[in-house]
């Protein structure tokens, strides 16, 4: 097997954000909001619903109406790198892609590609005029079809999935766990999910001599 591609999510994966359970640029949002536990109550009822998440991205993003880019920035960046990632990212030669297919923030995915010296990144789109979140929004990767997202983005680059690296830490990664040639685990938030990978790490450097 040859990997060609190295892919990874995002929250809790390449960035690690204080806050539990899932360490995400979503959360960390909701920390420049006055409403942030109507936020976290929303996220905790919609999370295990499999056919609203797109309900739930439109309520949520909604909720980011009137909100500054100044405001968000301050608790979103600097970008809080999970252990190991960006000397790992960084010292790839040119024999493999790089990307992101997260449901983060575009915002942060788009400074984690560039960091990270990334061949792409895609991810859920904000909606900002003037510096100001318009509440608008459009979901992207969501929280159900990451796999499809994976496999449009490599067919554009002639890659097949069995021979793609895939880095996730979630519940809605092990779909692509069971399809990508390699599948690793970074810091999985639950036993299961690092059960269903190739390889559980901890530090990104790791994965060096895994590859």
């Amino acid at each position: 097997m040859e990997i060609k591609a190295i892919i990874s999510d995002m929250d809790g994966c390449v960035l690690t954000y204080k806050n539990e359970p899932f360490n995400s640029s979503w959360d960390a949002m909701s920390e420049a909001l006055p409403c942030n536990k109507e936020w976290i109550e929303m996220r905790d009822f919609y999370v295990n619903q499999k056919g609203k998440y797109a309900e739930w991205f439109e309520k949520q993003v909604g909720m980011l109406e009137g909100l500054s880019i100044k405001e968000a920035n301050k608790v979103l960046f600097p970008a809080p790198y999970s252990r190991g990632a960006v000397s790992f990212f960084n010292s790839l030669d040119g024999n493999y892609i790089k990307g992101l297919v997260s449901s983060g923030i575009n915002i942060v995915a788009e400074k984690v590609k560039e960091d990270l010296n990334l061949d792409f990144q895609v991810s859920n789109f904000l909606e900002i005029k003037k510096r100001i979140f318009t509440g608008k929004g459009k979901e992207i990767v969501g929280l159900d079809n990451k796999l499809q997202v994976l496999e449009a983005v490599l067919e554009q680059r002639c890659i097949g999935l069995n021979e793609t690296c895939f880095i996730g830490d979630n519940f809605n990664d092990v779909p692509v766990f069971e399809k990508v040639g390699l599948a690793v685990a970074y810091n999985p938030k639950k036993e299961y999910v690092g059960k269903k990978a190739d390889y559980v790490i901890y530090d990104f450097r790791e994965l060096r001599k895994i590859l």
